[in-house]
């Protein structure tokens, strides 16, 4: 066994218990290691679990079998993992937070002064960075914000926030706040975060800092949880008024690639990604297109990575009307909620598309096979609703209507169709974990008589 930065090599699986601490506290280091390592020890793996991880990864990273035995080995990481976290260390993730931060016009022109650059901030730890951003979803925040900058302590450059000042055209009632910071808390300490926001406290630049960041509304909000061993592609969940599904494959091959390769998708959505919604990726891929050296994996015996897939809660808290503040971050809610997850033997449920379902993910496949079954897909939507329009029931109702009360009932067979291959978690497990570390951040980000009446 051999433990580096951001890579855990063991020699073989039956150390796996041995590991697992150390893997969740470098992915989530909001988490100390002893607090991790003592819910570990006290319930380690079965040796069936540990079967079943080992015959998972001997798949390959660019293969997955939807051979019976090998849903069976993947049904039996999910559940174990679902209803028994605590010995896999399953802690929720706090992977995005965003927020907005009310300013006046004078503090607001000192943080653009400050958090320039360097220069700026001599005789403080404080350092800052212009780094351009091509993501799509900063593009957007992008051209409401006149500054962006990454700031962090000095010694410190992998723990840093990024930070947006001024608004592009001035501020009105109907923009957003003129101060913007978004980090990933899991990639710092407790003391790491404290530090940080207490100097950004000690520039002086805001009147009151603690009383306007207490204040802040949250904008988003990512609650993650990590599976091992369990391929992205055969990882099978939903949300009861979900109504919209999509998918993204990995990066875009050659065209010699794309005909000689399977092509498994790398991202699946449970809906409408404009709005709060659910969705799990293939962390290590990731982690390789986008460099992430502070995300750790775990190789096996032959020096290949295990799989390892993130399913998150995206909480778009404005996009869904809430003004939530940060004061009342514990108060968010559940991360699983509303999900549902379901066994990877359900794949034999879609038949011959069952393949077809590893590019696209389960759930949309078998959307769109209702769809086409129900007349619903694009090329037959015009007829159907012109075929409903003659009955009664549908007669008063727009298409709109009628496309919704269509959708809703074909969704409530596809449902009931694979109802069987629901599998239970322990609810009430992750609830108090995730109570535990929303107010372990909201402890180290303020001071606490700015957050005395959280709950």
């Amino acid at each position: 066994m051999r433990i580096s930065y951001n890579t855990i090599d063991i020699n073989e699986f039956s150390t796996i218990n041995k590991v697992l601490a150390e893997f969740r506290s470098k992915n989530n280091l909001i988490h100390p290691y002893d607090n991790v390592n003592s819910q570990v020890i006290a319930c380690n793996i079965s040796n069936t679990d540990i079967k079943a991880l080992e015959e998972s990864h001997k798949q390959g990273m660019d293969a997955v079998s939807l051979k019976d035995k090998h849903l069976h080995y993947y049904h039996t990481l999910l559940t174990s993992q679902l209803s028994n976290p605590k010995a896999w260390g399953m802690f929720p993730i706090v992977d995005s937070l965003n927020l907005t931060l009310a300013a006046t016009e004078e503090e607001v022109k000192r943080a653009i002064k400050f958090f320039n650059d360097n220069e700026a901030t001599k005789g403080t730890q404080i350092r800052v960075k212009y780094v351009e951003d091509n993501r799509k979803r900063d593009r957007r925040v992008k051209s409401r914000y006149l500054k962006k900058r990454h700031v962090w302590l000095e010694g410190e450059p992998n723990k840093r926030i990024y930070l947006w000042t001024g608004l592009v055209g001035g501020q009105t009632d109907l923009t957003p706040r003129p101060i913007r910071i978004s980090l990933n808390p899991s990639v710092f300490t407790g003391s790491a975060l404290r530090n940080l926001f207490s100097a950004i406290n000690d520039t002086n630049v805001f009147d009151n800092f603690w009383e306007s960041l207490a204040d802040a509304n949250i904008t988003r909000v990512d609650l993650a949880a990590d599976l091992i061993g369990v391929p992205t592609p055969t990882l099978i969940f939903n949300t009861p008024r979900c109504m919209h599904y999509d998918y993204e494959k990995k990066r875009k091959n050659s065209v010699e690639e794309q005909e000689n390769k399977k092509e498994y998708l790398q991202t699946q959505y449970a809906g409408n990604k404009s709005t709060s919604h659910f969705k799990a990726y293939d962390k290590v891929k990731k982690k390789e297109e986008k460099n992430q050296k502070h995300v750790c994996t775990i190789n096996g015996p032959d020096s290949q990575p295990l799989y390892y897939t993130r399913i998150e809660r995206v909480l778009k808290l404005q996009s869904n009307g809430s003004n939530r503040k940060f004061k009342d971050l514990v108060g968010l809610p559940h991360m699983f909620k509303e999900v549902q997850f379901y066994s990877p033997t359900a794949f034999k449920e879609l038949g011959e598309c069952q393949y077809d379902a590893l590019e696209t993910g389960f759930l949309f496949s078998l959307f769109k096979t209702y769809e086409k079954t129900h007349g619903l897909s694009a090329e037959l939507l015009e007829q159907t609703i012109k075929k409903k329009k003659t009955l009664p029931e549908y007669k008063n109702l727009s298409e709109k209507q009628i496309l919704h009360k269509l959708k809703k009932s074909m969704l409530s067979e596809m449902h009931t169709q694979i109802e069987r291959y629901k599998l239970t978690f322990a609810s009430a497990w992750f609830e108090e974990r995730q109570r535990i570390i929303l107010r372990n951040i909201l402890k180290f980000m303020l001071p606490k008589k700015y957050r005395e009446n959280t709950i």
